[in-house]
């Protein structure tokens, strides 16, 4: 089977993020079981509105990798998910490359109408749905105060005016302009679930969120719930607890979302209370996160070390994880899964955990959870583990058996396979009535031209980067 898989990012870039990960190990699986790959990524790299196509190689088999670069400015911003010129070069590789199936992974920094476009061409299409993509323009349903998870309904209010704390803001257009922006994005991303031949969520309580966020317009729709594999990790002996001190490994991307700075707020309430050293481990999100985070480390000498980005696959042989005792994931935002917890447990990690609704099920033997954003009561939890190492000691000794990621990948793959049968048998559904596609795409093209032009004529303090 001829298979096309969609995604915002190179799925085997150096810092790839969850999603990323997951299309690798899947495109990478197809592939060994003689299936025919071809990836389509965006990129966050301005290009030349051109399309790179290269080779991917890997132990027992390989891909093509076509990576189409959009040229205009802040390419991923929520106002530009629909490119009339992206989205023509992915109907056109459809069209040329005549895939019997496409999985679209993620729209960002692509186009939103991908599913809507493969259709056109003739292919079906299965979605799956790796975050908040649908009913939040910021993706992650962080609240604007970056302390909580959002659980307000997607809607222009209160959703737009929290898309436009975060800058660039496009200051130029009416308030009618942007609320009719978002209305047009919510309607084509929820088309493109409408128009899937299958929807597929990591998880049960992710689904959920979905519906419940997008209510009514996905009531109808099933869901697949498909969660991700094992990591092929292997546990790790339990860390020196010789010297009285308690060290703490934070793993992934460092961002605000990912609850960083509470952390650092409860870390900064405990180290006073108790001998505890802190480690971070992953890239931080930007470069202002990199310096604030670089700041508030600072603060406590060598207690707080800042490691840098690591590669996934060789974080059990990470020096500094091996010397720590357990983990911590502060994340604020809505996960959908949530792989660094995977990672953690099959480590042999115990882990303080934010209490998501994604984590909860995972996060049992050997967790305790926390309020998301509650940085007392993590600083709480930090100050009686570190006074009491039996406790630490016990959360270990109550961790679940290693999995055994290569079974729950075969598993995983014969699913999908299975999955996108029933994408053949279905076949590419009826694309709805619209206008001349030609004059929707010049439309889009103009509009775009003009948002980068009213931002190239704009001061920082206007766009709200020195707010």
């Amino acid at each position: 089977m001829k298979i096309l898989c969609a995604v915002h990012r190179d799925p085997w870039c150096a810092d790839a993020g969850g999603v990323e990960r997951v299309v690798a190990r899947l495109a990478q699986g197809l592939a060994r079981r003689g299936h025919e790959l071809l990836v389509v990524c965006g990129s966050l790299e301005a290009g030349s509105d051109g399309l790179e196509r290269r080779r991917v190689e890997f132990d027992g088999g390989s891909a093509e990798l076509c990576t189409i670069r959009r040229a205009d400015l802040h390419h991923d911003h929520w106002q530009k998910s629909l490119s009339a010129r992206a989205g023509r070069r992915f109907e056109d590789l459809v069209a040329a490359e005549r895939p019997q199936v496409v999985h679209v992974h993620h729209w960002l920094r692509l186009s939103r109408d991908l599913v809507l476009r493969a259709a056109r061409a003739g292919a079906p299409a299965a979605v799956t749905l790796h975050d908040h993509h649908l009913s939040c323009p910021l993706t992650f349903r962080v609240r604007p105060d970056g302390k909580a998870p959002c659980e307000s309904k997607s809607g222009v209010v209160p959703c737009v005016a929290c898309a436009d704390s975060l800058p660039p803001t496009a200051h130029w257009l009416p308030t009618e302009a942007r609320w009719t922006e978002f209305s047009l994005r919510r309607h084509d991303l929820v088309r493109e679930a409408r128009l899937a031949r299958v929807l597929l969520a990591p998880s049960l309580e992710h689904a959920a969120q979905l519906r419940r966020h997008l209510a009514p317009e996905l009531d109808p729709l099933a869901f697949e719930v498909l969660p991700h594999p094992s990591p092929a990790l292997p546990r790790l002996p339990p860390a020196d607890t010789s010297d009285g001190v308690l060290r703490v490994a934070v793993c992934g991307r460092l961002a605000r979302e990912k609850g960083v700075d509470v952390l650092f707020d409860a870390y900064d309430a405990a180290a006073a209370s108790a001998a505890i050293e802190l480690h971070l481990l992953g890239a931080a999100g930007d470069a202002a996160s990199a310096e604030r985070y670089a700041r508030r480390a600072a603060l406590h000498g060598a207690r707080v070390v800042l490691h840098g980005a690591y590669e996934a696959g060789r974080l059990a042989s990470h020096p500094a994880l091996a010397r720590c005792h357990l983990a911590v994931l502060p994340s604020i935002a809505a996960e959908s899964h949530g792989l660094v917890l995977d990672e953690l447990l099959q480590l042999g990690r115990p882990c303080l955990v934010s209490a998501l609704p994604a984590y909860a099920a995972r996060a049992q033997a050997g967790c305790l959870a926390f309020a998301p954003g509650d940085a007392q009561q993590l600083a709480r939890l930090l100050v009686e583990l570190a006074q009491d190492p039996r406790r630490v000691a016990r959360l270990a000794a109550e961790l679940p058996p290693e999995r055994d990621p290569l079974a729950e990948e075969e598993a995983w793959l014969a699913r999908h396979e299975a999955l996108y049968g029933r994408c053949l048998e279905a076949g590419a559904p009826p694309t709805p009535a619209g206008g001349e596609a030609w004059y929707e795409e010049r439309m889009r093209t103009f509009a775009e031209t003009q948002w980068d032009a009213a931002l190239s004529r704009s001061t920082r303090a206007q766009l709200g980067y020195d707010a």
